[in-house]
This record gives C-alpha cells, structure tokens and sequence, in this order.
C-alpha cells in the first residue's frame, strides 16, 4: 500500500489517532495525508488554477452531502496551493460572518491570511499578520540581495511605496507600509499596532458604510499578494449553508447574494483576482444548480468510472461551467473505505508499534464491506474511521490480535455509529 506516513510525526500521529478513536474525524494534518481517489482531481485543480499558468474563472462550488468529504478536500487544496507559492485563507463561512457583512467577512479573511511557511508547524502560534510582514520582507530582500543591491537601504523605500498603492479603505495602505517597516526593523510594538489597523480594529461602520468598505476591502486583499511578491490568493469557505440563519427560499436568494459579491469583488478575473472555492451540502442548492443532481446521477451508471470521462461529463452537463467547479467525491465504494483503511493503519503503526498489519487489513476488509453497503454520510464514515481505531487499540491493548467475525465486525461498526451520533447530538 502507498506510504501515508511521509510528512507526519510521532507527535502529530498520536493526536490524530486519538481523534480517531474518539471522533472518527481526522486532525488537519492527518486528513491531508488520507487521500482517497483525490490526486487526479487535486491535479487537474492545480493545472486550471494554480502556479504559473492559473487562471481564476469566479468561484468554483464543492458539492456534496455531509460526510462526503468536502473539508477533506479543502485541507488538501490548501496545501497544494501553498506548495506553489499561494496566500491561503481557509475558513468556516459561520465563524468569519460570511453573510452578515462583506466588511467583517474582510476583516477576518486579513486575519486568517496563511504564507507557505504555514505548512511548517512550528509558526502555528504565531499571528498570522505578523508571520506575513516579516516573511514579506525577508522575501524582498533576498530578492534585492540576489540582484547584487543592498536590502538594508531599498527595504524601507519598498515598504514605503506602499502607501501609494491603491489600497481602500486608505488605511490599509499606510498600515500595510507601517508593518512592513516594523517588520524590518524588528519592531513587535510597531507590527502589533499594524495589524490592529490592517484588521479595522476600533472601526465602526453602518450597514450601507459596511456594504461600500467591505466591496473595496475585498478588492484590495486580493491585491496584496502580488504586492508582497506572492501568487494570488487561494479563498476556501467551508460549510457556506451554516452561513446565513434564514430558511427556505430567503436562505437560497442570500446565499446567491453572498456568492455573487464574492464573485464580482474577488474572483472575477479581471486583473487582481483571487481562487475561490466555496463547499456546501448539496440539498441545498437553488434552481439555478439544479442540473448538478442529474449530473450526479448520470455520474453513477455504468461507464463513468475514469476521471477524464467523468471530468468532460460534468463540463458538458453544468450550464453555468465556468463558474461551478464540481468535485465529486468521496464515492463510497469498498474500495474507498478500503484505502481510507489502510491509511489509517499507516498511521496507526507509528502510535502502536505492535499493530499486526496483515491482521487488522483483514478487520478493515470487514468493515469496509460493512460501510459500503450503506449511504455515504458523515455517519457512515466517522464510525468506519471510528470503528477501525476502536478495534485496534482494543485488540493491542488486551495484547492479541485477531480477524473479528462478521457479526462481531457488525456490531463493533454499530458500537462506532451509535457513540458517533450521540456525540454529534450533544
């Protein structure tokens, strides 16, 4: 089986297995690592829209019911595109006020504004904005150092020219000129006071003021990384229906509202433009998306198996393609639990160093048979992913490992499924 483990610790593997054992969900860096028929995907992603030859062409929509992996596929977006040199924010459309007001939704996405640095862990603590300013200036003045230039006298006139960008509201500008030059001079009081500008701490806006400065805030943070030498920012939303309170048709036309504002202030492609990415359960979509449901069940005969097929299929059966980015994802297939499985064991070997490995993949067969004879939901996978840490935690505890019987697989997945839903209830 291919080799999960690269790139994670004994560290990171301990607290993902316990988040297996006890959720059935996976910590970010683990579910980064458990790809499941993603790579094709991931790839084509990144040959559209990433690096050199990107393009943004609006936002591209992640459809899918719970449990299908949508986040999944966010975390591994947002890895790729900060190995290739992006500004990433990743966020839940809830926490940031993605529908309350387009002027908060600007306020915190500067907040949350990762470099490629983020994908090392030891910078995990610190400010995100604090992290950016000095990175940008360390950026910049290898870049001046390499042209045989002296940094030391070009940083701050670079920092400087700042101010002159067309930055609204203006103090972003002079804010993002002010940090750089704290940043230079490692000043932590200065880079502070910075960011509580950057950010629009003390500001006060009405609603109309709101709907004006957050159209122009959103415009400017996707000019910021061409400004600071980076390539144009990545902007993954997850759970865009948690976003908005209201219900029904009110829900659908303020969630169009949203995705259009975004849309038009960020990812219109028309100079500075940023990739969006916006995931959302799939019952909720308005008429206007109504063809993905044929497109899903088309998706599902026989013949639609290779990803290039199943790609030109969903180009041609979405009317508004250049706009919806489809992922079709995690199928539910044994073969899918069966990788995810082994993925887990993977891990698993760095916590429990005596797993029988040809033992458990037997349990995992058990149990993946078990999973793919029901409808894929977020209560279908978390007891498998649950299940699977569950049986081989017990079994090395109790110090013998063994192949469960089917009935004991059964009810050790409905041990799994039934602790899972209680915890998602409370």
């Amino acid at each position: 089986m291919a080799n999960t483990t690269q790139g994670i610790d004994n560290k990171a593997a301990n607290e993902a297995w316990i988040k297996f054992h006890s959720k059935g969900t996976a910590t970010r860096q683990a579910a980064r690592l458990l790809h499941v028929g993603l790579q094709e995907y991931l790839d084509i992603f990144s040959r559209k829209y990433l690096g050199d030859d990107g393009y943004s062409e609006a936002c591209k929509l992640v459809l899918g019911s719970n449990g299908e992996g949508k986040t999944h596929l966010l975390y591994c977006l947002r890895e790729l595109a900060l190995r290739k040199g992006h500004l990433v924010a990743m966020v839940e459309a809830k926490s940031v006020g993605a529908a309350m007001s387009p002027f908060i939704f600007g306020q915190e996405l500067m907040k949350r504004l990762e470099t490629p640095s983020a994908l090392n862990e030891e910078y995990n603590d610190e400010n995100p904005l604090i992290h950016l300013l000095r990175e940008a200036v360390e950026k910049k003045k290898a870049e001046i150092t390499s042209a045989g230039l002296d940094p030391e006298e070009l940083i701050s006139e670079w920092a400087d020219g700042m101010r002159t960008k067309n930055l609204l509201p203006q103090e972003l500008a002079t804010s993002l000129s002010d940090g750089l030059m704290a940043a230079a001079r490692s000043n932590i009081e200065g880079m502070l006071s910075a960011v509580g500008v950057m950010t629009f701490e003390n500001v006060k806006l009405t609603k109309d003021q709101q709907q004006v400065g957050g159209a122009s805030l959103l415009k400017s943070i996707v000019k910021i990384p061409r400004l600071l030498g980076y390539r144009p920012l990545v902007l993954l939303i997850d759970e865009a229906e948690l976003a908005i309170e209201k219900a029904g048709s009110a829900k659908r036309r303020a969630f169009l509202t949203f995705m259009r504002f975004v849309n038009d202030h960020m990812a219109s492609g028309d100079g500075d433009s940023a990739v969006v990415v916006i995931a959302c359960t799939d019952d909720f979509w308005p008429n206007q998306f109504a063809e993905y449901a044929a497109l899903k069940g088309r998706l599902s005969d026989p013949g639609y198996d290779a990803l290039e097929t199943r790609y030109q299929l969903s180009l041609k059966a979405l009317v508004n393609k250049n706009k919806v980015w489809v992922r079709e994802t995690f199928r539910g297939r044994e073969d899918d639990y069966l990788a995810l499985g082994e993925g887990l064991l993977q891990i698993g070997c760095l916590v429990l160093p005596a797993l029988d490995v040809a033992i458990q993949k037997e349990n995992v067969r058990l149990m993946a048979r078990i999973a793919s004879s029901r409808a894929v939901t977020a209560w279908v996978k978390r007891p498998f992913v649950k299940a699977i840490a569950m049986t081989v935690q017990d079994q090395v505890d109790n110090g013998e490992q063994f192949v469960l019987s089917e009935a004991d697989a059964k009810a050790q997945f409905d041990l799994a499924h039934d602790q899972v839903i209680s915890d998602g209830e409370e």
